[in-house]
């Protein structure tokens, strides 16, 4: 694992994985589900695949794929964009004559990706369809666990699945862990990406894909699906679904400068179809992902920073709250200050988005070293939950730009965040038998989020430490204090959303879960 600039899971561990978690975790699985009848209840999912001049073997290893799948209610739409090398028609043909699954379509004129995805949507049977690119290929598994998800989730439109790369040599690599439900961290990046599938009837309301977003198609086409989805309705399987080929001519990597420019307008659209005027630019350590500026609150706040003690119990903040004289407050150590008055102004415009309940700074020590940034449920230390990315440098992406994005989160500190009053006032304030401010804080956000209150971690909004004092350490959560959190939550933190189930919650670090 390199902590550099970057968080990366390296080769030698994620095949350690494949060989002692995923495959005996699949075969156990797979001979649950062995008796498993797939009646007229279960779905017929279309899988629409256009190709351009594509490279033969991959083109065939691609459809190979979807012959090796172990659930055989699909039907594969190729259609081909008016290729010009020669061999694309014929092979697509024999593909045809093979299978009665396999349905062919040529194109007379060369129309891009979307125009060619939506003549093959025209022509879909399956009540959900699948996307899947000429040269990528999906595991024998993947319909089969896509298939039984819509039939236990009747309420499913769109379904995603973790995914990995294949190198040159066809050897799997660099395993993309997602996280749940995020539209905040949608926002930022296309992370829901591949293995991704929609309700087909929802993809024709939506239109099919928009020509002009080509790179960002896929992004564009699942920001205006969000505007149409409750969360209940969106699903992550945390499973490697989908295998993406590294080839040199791909779209979105061959034309990456375009496909960006083309992401933030899609993102600039879909917040004013939300009735949200916004500017997008890119976070300053991740230049391919996408910053929104939020708007400014009607009025502006009064801010009351509150200095947090180390071990202050909740009913010993309560009467720091109640003392204080802001309409807006930030909960910060002592010692610690805003880098500039950019900062406060990023949270006040995050707790003014309607819905918005906690607003999650990140902590900065002398040596310019993360002390603390998103925090996520654990199973390590008795469940207290811990902060990911610890010691990073200022320039760290985090594992997949998560330290770069907004994203949404369950878990929270008190020792930073930001608040409104009235919003801590609805929730009645800290639960005043916690003093760990980790349990303080998560208590607080998941309070709010039973009330449709969201909490979210910004990388935009830094305090940094002014001198070399040793930050005041935390009072151990004791043990009556963590059985009190526990009792109330539970259920809610078995499965951080933020973080994907095969990373290890011993500590939450974006390492492989490994035996």
């Amino acid at each position: 694992m390199s902590t550099g600039t970057d968080w990366h899971i390296n080769d030698e561990d994620y095949h350690r994985w494949i060989a002692e978690v995923e495959q005996p975790r699949l075969l156990r699985r797979l001979a649950a589900m062995e008796n498993l009848a797939y009646g007229p209840d279960w779905p017929l999912i279309s899988v629409v695949m256009p190709c351009y001049n594509s490279a033969p073997r991959y083109l065939t290893e691609a459809v190979e794929s979807l012959l090796a799948q172990i659930y055989t209610r699909w039907e594969l739409v190729l259609v081909d964009d008016a290729s010009t090398t020669t061999h694309v028609r014929p092979l697509i043909r024999e593909f045809s004559q093979k299978d009665q699954r396999i349905k062919a379509l040529y194109r007379s004129e060369n129309g891009g990706i979307a125009q060619a995805t939506n003549d093959g949507l025209a022509q879909c049977q399956g009540q959900f369809l699948a996307l899947l690119d000429h040269d990528d290929v999906i595991p024998p598994q993947a319909l089969l666990l896509v298939a039984r998800e819509v039939h236990e989730h009747s309420e499913a439109r769109l379904l995603y699945s973790d995914s990995d790369n294949l190198n040159q040599q066809g050897r799997r690599c660099n395993p993309f862990f997602k996280p749940d439900w995020n539209p905040d961290l949608l926002l930022g990046q296309n992370y829901l990406n591949h293995l991704t599938v929609y309700q087909t009837a929802l993809l024709r309301n939506l239109g099919g894909l928009r020509d002009g977003f080509d790179g960002s198609q896929d992004y564009d086409l699942a920001l205006r699906a969000l505007e149409r989805l409750r969360p209940n309705q969106v699903r992550h399987l945390p499973d490697v679904l989908y295998h993406w080929r590294i080839v040199e001519h791909s779209v979105a990597r061959g034309n990456m400068g375009l496909a960006v420019k083309r992401a933030r307008r899609a993102v600039v659209q879909h917040l004013g179809r939300c009735g949200l005027q916004v500017e997008v630019d890119s976070p300053p350590q991740a230049k391919i992902f996408n910053r929104v500026h939020w708007p400014a609150p009607a009025v502006p706040p009064h801010w009351t920073i509150i200095r947090v003690p180390a071990g202050a119990t909740g009913a010993e903040l309560n009467r720091h709250v109640a003392r204080a004289k802001g309409d807006h407050l930030c909960l910060l150590p002592a010692g610690f200050e805003p880098g500039s008055a950019a900062d406060l102004d990023t949270l006040a415009r995050l707790l003014a988005r309607p819905g918005a309940g906690l607003a999650c700074p990140s902590l900065w020590d002398i040596n310019r070293r993360l002390l603390l940034g998103p925090l996520f449920t654990s199973t390590g230390d008795q469940g207290l939950p811990a902060p990911g990315f610890a010691g990073a440098a200022t320039d760290s992406k985090g594992y997949f730009g998560r330290l770069a994005l907004e994203q949404r989160v369950i878990a929270a500190s008190s020792r930073a965040l930001a608040v409104r009053r009235e919003v801590l006032e609805q929730v009645g304030g800290f639960n005043p038998a916690l003093r760990h401010p980790h349990l303080l804080g998560t208590d607080l956000a998941l309070r709010l989020r039973g009330l449709d209150r969201w909490t979210v971690w910004t990388p935009y909004a830094r305090f940094h430490q002014q001198d070399a004092a040793p930050v005041a350490r935390q009072p151990a959560a004791s043990g009556d204090e963590l059985e009190t959190f526990r009792s109330l939550w539970r259920r809610e933190i078995q499965r951080d959303p933020g973080y994907n189930p095969n990373l290890s919650r011993r500590q939450p670090d974006f390492t492989l879960d490994l035996p």
